[in-house]
């Protein structure tokens, strides 16, 4: 994955809170805490082909959001990760 022509990892993948939450297109419910939330976001980083961000940045108070294209199967999708609220310190 790439942000402006650099490697890139989310910084808030090893930030979040205990109890965070996720959910998506792919998953049927809501995926809970966060070492399943970051598991699930791994696992999908290895399914998304030619990933390149196209914003990452703050978002709101105390958010960040993520937009980023890429192929699920050869076939083109938009993605967006948004934090919310405070994770820990």
């Amino acid at each position: 994955m790439t942000y402006l022509g650099n490697p890139y990892h989310p910084w808030w993948l090893d930030n979040l809170a205990e109890d965070a939450t996720s959910e998506g297109a792919a998953l049927q419910g809501a995926v809970q805490g966060a070492r399943n939330v970051r598991a699930v976001v791994l696992a999908a980083r290895e399914l998304y082909g030619h990933q390149e961000i196209s914003f990452a940045g703050d978002y709101g108070d105390g958010g960040f959001l993520e937009l980023h294209t890429c192929q699920i199967h050869g076939e083109p999708t938009k993605v967006h990760s948004q934090r919310s609220g405070e994770g820990p310190e």
